[in-house]
């Protein structure tokens, strides 16, 4: 097993992280060190990725004032959001990050058996809010549901200000938010200033608190170090969430996906995932879908996902997706239900993060 693991950190490095050096530098270390990249073993099966590792470490560093070990005082240089003049070379990181390793391996355990990769990425509501507002100008007022919500940092979109590239207002949200988010769209931007949500509730297996110290230094240790922008928009963003936070249910996206769904009362239901999918195992995707195939043919319904045709090949994607999808670019799909019958339309081609959006036009 020690040999399995090394190959994702490397393609980690070469095809996930090609715009952060330090992690580049980091995953590349890893794959060369098969008794670092084996400590994965004890998360969970569809837990066992790069990113679990990265984040618990990340968490510790965090989590101190100061290095306890000469091995952590010589990785936290390199971390922006941990020191305030880090180094600007990052090739030493990668030995530094496999030392600290293996000398904090009884710190390490617990975090990686227990913890869950949750990027609730607050860049997303750039996507969404184009696609909901259009929504709901034609459905009228939701009842949203998202499903994989972890902090529901993406279920109160609309306390967020919308921008451009270049810091100027777009419609919708809250233009006086303190966050902006800032985003690229190539093509025409849809939506609406309103977007009227009656009510709204998360699904996750591991809700975020994030009127929890510890919960949400989790969250912010699952950002990437070396984009300190946007972890300081997502510090600000739990800030703002905190002060009237969204409700989350724990519980599976499939089992307790109807259940859920039956208590959000009469109106427009309206699913949202936003890559959570990928982290299901292939039976489940199935078994997701079904669900709502299900649900579909009783109610009216839509489901918005911003998610990877590559990762999650059981989505209903549509017939065009695979011809419209960029480098690994996420789709944006709304599966629409209507008196039985299901629909599917890409409206989007988006950065993971949101950094980018491509507007398809219908």
């Amino acid at each position: 097993m020690l040999s399995e693991l090394g190959p994702f950190f490397r393609r980690f490095a070469e095809v996930e992280a090609p715009h952060s050096p330090l992690y580049q530098s980091i995953c590349r270390a890893v794959a060369d060190a098969p008794d670092v990249a084996s400590m994965l073993n004890v998360a969970p099966a569809m837990e066992r990725r790069p990113n679990l590792l990265l984040a618990a470490v990340h968490s510790i560093l965090l989590q101190r004032n100061a290095p306890q070990s000469t091995e952590e005082h010589a990785l936290r240089c390199f971390y922006p959001t941990v020191v305030h003049a880090p180094s600007l070379d990052s090739d030493p990181a990668g030995q530094a990050f496999v030392a600290f390793c293996r000398s904090a391996t009884k710190e390490l355990a617990p975090l990686l058996a227990t913890r869950s990769t949750q990027t609730n990425e607050v860049g997303r509501s750039s996507i969404l809010w184009p696609v909901l507002s259009t929504l709901g100008s034609e459905v009228g007022p939701l009842h949203l549901v998202e499903v994989g919500a972890s902090a529901g940092l993406n279920l109160v979109l609309d306390r967020w200000a919308y921008c451009d590239s270049n810091g100027e207002l777009l419609s919708g949200g809250d233009p006086a938010s303190a966050v902006r988010l800032r985003a690229t769209h190539h093509g025409v931007r849809p939506g609406n200033e309103v977007l009227a949500i009656t009510s709204r509730v998360g699904l996750d297996r591991n809700p975020i608190d994030v009127t929890n110290p510890d919960a949400a230094r989790w969250l912010l240790a699952c950002m990437w170090p070396d984009e300190l922008d946007r972890f300081r928009r997502t510090e600000q963003a739990i800030a703002v969430a905190a002060l009237a936070p969204p409700l989350i249910r724990q519980g599976d996206a499939v089992d307790d996906l109807l259940p859920l769904t039956n208590t959000v009362g009469t109106g427009h239901l309206t699913i949202v995932t936003t890559w959570v999918l990928t982290y299901l195992l292939p039976q489940a995707r199935t078994a997701f879908v079904t669900k709502l195939d299900q649900l579909g043919a009783t109610r009216d319904l839509t489901w918005v996902f911003a998610e990877s045709s590559m990762y999650s090949p059981e989505l209903p994607w549509p017939t065009d997706s695979s011809a419209i999808a960029q480098n690994g670019e996420t789709l944006v799909v709304e599966v629409q239900y209507r008196s039985g019958t299901r629909t599917t339309t890409t409206r989007a081609m988006a950065h993971p993060h949101g950094r980018h959006i491509r507007w398809q036009t219908t």
